[in-house]
């Protein structure tokens, strides 16, 4: 694999394999044993792709599959937005190279109308407060037909369906390292108010209705917005404001954009 990077550290290290568990799993390794900020690992393949709360990834060849070591001085309330972060970053690249209207669905998914293209997971090992590292994975659906997918069909897409023909991963993965490096840079200088601007610009969930699965109870309501990169606040079918974590969410399930 041939980037083209104008990034400073961002797949600068790069180690690409043929098949594997999980680029994270990998990653996470790497990290464990010193591996650089940076390091990004990509896979043609991945056999036991997870996302969020252990839940499979489907990963066949054609998609990209790519995880990226981070090594953050912040606290743990920075990190813990790299999911959506992650799904800007993408969100951002894909609409530069094709144009097309990608767009960050909350906590961690970039959709193409109402259907899932991509999505990220994070995982951290901390020292106190301050992670040793975060490894931030990212799936982009790309060169394959939705139907290698299965049942997921109706409510995915892949970039070649989107855009009607095969596309270079190379120049959208390049793309994605660049703009992730630069969201990281200003969550690093604590700039979170600039990318919550960006954010907004490409936010699919506001005024939508979803359920939010917590692990005490299911809270169903309308999405009002963002209060910070890792909050958001919810009107629910009490009328009563509920602010939610990303991170306590176990399970996010929309209603079809047609019932809104």
């Amino acid at each position: 694999m041939q980037l083209e990077l104008r990034t400073k550290k961002l797949g600068r290290a790069l180690l690409t394999t043929d098949i594997c568990r999980s680029t994270n799993t990998v990653a996470v390794q790497l990290a464990r044993t010193g591996a650089s900020e940076g390091l990004t690992v990509v896979s043609e393949e991945q056999i036991e792709g997870r996302g969020r709360r252990e839940r499979r990834w489907l990963s066949p060849r054609g998609g990209i599959w790519m995880s990226v070591v981070l090594r953050p001085l912040n606290t743990e309330a920075n990190w813990a937005s790299m999911p959506l972060v992650g799904a800007l970053a993408a969100a951002q690249a894909i609409n530069e190279v094709h144009h097309v209207n990608a767009m960050v669905r909350w906590p961690n998914d970039v959709v193409v109308g109402d259907r899932k293209l991509a999505g990220t997971l994070a995982e951290a090992k901390f020292t106190g407060r301050t992670p040793a590292y975060v490894v931030l994975g990212l799936g982009i659906n790309c060169n394959f037909p939705p139907r290698a997918l299965g049942e997921l069909r109706q409510r995915v897409t892949t970039l070649s369906e989107v855009v009607g023909h095969a596309i270079n991963r190379e120049e959208v993965l390049s793309h994605i390292l660049l703009k992730l490096e630069d969201l990281y840079e200003e969550i690093s200088m604590h700039r979170d108010s600039k990318v919550m601007e960006s954010l907004m610009r490409l936010d699919s969930s506001s005024g939508r209705r979803l359920t939010i699965q917590l692990e005490e109870e299911d809270v169903s309501g309308l999405f009002e917005t963002y209060l910070t990169l890792t909050k958001v606040q919810i009107l629910d079918d009490h009328n009563r404001m509920r602010q939610v974590e990303a991170s306590v969410a176990n399970l996010v399930e929309y209603e079809p954009e047609k019932n809104r």
